[in-house]
Order: structure tokens, then C-alpha cells, then sequence
């Protein structure tokens, strides 16, 4: 999505022009992160019809501004590289991804709405920005912009309203994470009257939930030790009866991030 520069000058008149500084001052003015790569690409050129065309856009934006219908470019993005991914078989965005795709949509979308209602004053004034414009015409991205929308949150996560199907995993997940601290923390009240836990804290190794106990007591915990402390004193156990409920919890993660990648 770079500009290509016909009749490029390898000649820019030394530092007598500062070419280098005036595109970075430019690039610098830029709202979006795409007009400022395609700023920081421009070179001369000699040729007299490219930069015509240059020149009347950039006159025609300045009629857009003035008439009081500015255009919000923050959002635009160069979205190649995404679009190219996505079109590998197999291939996923991630939620993140998505949405700068999404945003960069959006902003195509209300581009195009522009076009279509233009200010009476810009009537017949906006040859060269219809033309630059022309492909979009085409393509109507409102239906795909209103399924997708409230889907994903602005962290880049997938929101619980993305699908009934996603709400009630993460919901099964969160009830079975909580019957597994439940009985977790039963049998640390039991072990801590005993005295033979360390202290009342549920940690996990391994993706396994487990619970500090005294090594001189482990045979007294059925369960499977997942490790130990530096000082050998400390096991820790992910104790039976609470390894079935990690079973249905781990189907459930499982079901969970089958769903985010498809």
C-alpha cells in the first residue's frame, strides 16, 4: 500500500533542499500509521502527470477540511499483511488482529459514506479523489462491520457475546474452576488443623491446582505430587478428589480455544 513513485530522482539536491528533514516533518503530521510509512516512502519524481495528480488531491483535501467535513484517519492501517495471512489455509488472525482489520474497515466504510453524501460546495470539485477512491465503490463492508460488531473488546479479547456457544464454555469453566477451589480449600482447612500443611494457599504447577504439604505428611494427602520447594520441606499435591474436576475443567479450556481458533 505504498505509493509507487514513477521516474524516481536520485538527485535531490544535496542537503540545499533538506528533503530528508521536510518528510520527516510531514510524516510527523500524519494521523494515521499508514499515512505516516506512506509519507516516509515519498521521493521526487520527475515525472509532470504523477505529480499533477499529487498535487490536485492534496488541493482537493484541503476543500474537504475547509468545508467543514473533515475525515478522521486515525485507524488506518496497513492491513496486507493480515489479509495475506488470513488467506493461508489453516491460518488464524488473533482477536487483536481482527479488530485492526475491523478498524481499518470501519474507517473504509465511513470513507465511502462521504463519498456518496458530499457537501454541495465540493460538487464537481473532486475529480481526483473519486478517482483514487473508485475501487472502494464497489464493496458495501457495512453488513460484515455490523456482524462483527461488540464481538471483540478493545483489549483484543473475544467478548462473551461473540456467540452463545462461547458464553456458556466460559461460563462451565468458571463453575468448575470454582468447585475446584472449593474443594481445594476444604482439604487445606483439614490438613491446616492437622498441622500438616504449610500454609493455607492454593497455587498451581503444570497447569495442575495444587497445595502445600509438609513433607513429613505427604503420605497423609492422596493425590500426585507436582514438585517441591528449594529446601525440600514443602510437596506439592493436586490432591484426588479434586483431579476429576480438573478433568471436565480442562475439556472446557480445551472446547474453549477450539472455538477462538475457528
Amino acid at each position: 500500500m505504498l505509493p509507487k513513485i514513477p521516474e524516481r530522482l536520485s538527485e535531490r539536491g544535496g542537503s540545499a533542499l533538506q528533503w530528508e528533514s521536510l518528510r520527516e516533518r510531514l510524516a510527523a503530521g500524519a494521523h494515521s500509521p499508514l499515512g505516516r510509512v506512506w509519507v516516509q516512502a515519498l521521493e521526487p519524481s520527475a515525472d509532470e502527470a504523477w505529480i499533477e495528480a499529487q498535487q490536485a488531491r492534496n488541493a482537493e483535501m484541503r476543500l474537504l477540511i475547509a468545508s467543514g467535513s473533515p475525515f478522521d484517519f486515525h485507524g488506518v492501517v496497513d492491513v496486507s499483511e493480515l489479509l495475506d495471512k488470513a488467506r493461508i489455509d489453516g491460518a488464524a488472525l488473533e482477536a487483536a488482529e481482527i479488530l485492526s482489520v475491523l478498524a481499518h474497515g470501519q474507517r473504509a466504510a465511513v470513507w465511502m459514506e462521504l463519498l456518496a453524501k458530499l457537501p454541495e460546495t465540493l460538487a464537481g470539485k473532486w475529480p481526483a479523489m473519486e478517482e483514487l477512491s473508485a475501487p472502494l465503490t464497489g464493496h458495501d463492508l457495512r453488513g460484515l462491520l455490523r456482524a462483527l460488531e461488540g464481538k471483540i473488546d478493545p483489549d483484543g479479547t473475544l467478548s462473551d457475546d461473540a456467540s452463545p456457544e462461547l458464553r456458556r464454555i466460559r461460563r462451565a469453566l468458571e463453575r468448575q474452576h470454582r468447585a475446584i477451589e472449593k474443594s481445594l480449600q476444604s482439604m487445606l482447612a483439614k490438613l491446616s488443623e492437622e498441622g500438616s500443611t504449610q500454609e493455607e494457599l492454593i497455587t498451581v504447577r503444570g497447569e495442575r491446582f495444587v497445595i502445600p504439604v509438609k513433607a513429613e505428611f505427604k503420605r497423609k494427602v492422596g493425590g500426585v505430587i507436582h514438585g517441591s520447594s528449594s529446601s525440600g520441606q514443602t510437596i506439592f499435591v493436586e490432591p484426588m478428589e479434586t483431579m476429576r474436576w480438573r478433568g471436565c475443567w480442562m475439556k472446557s479450556r480445551q472446547r474453549c480455544t477450539e472455538f477462538l481458533w475457528r
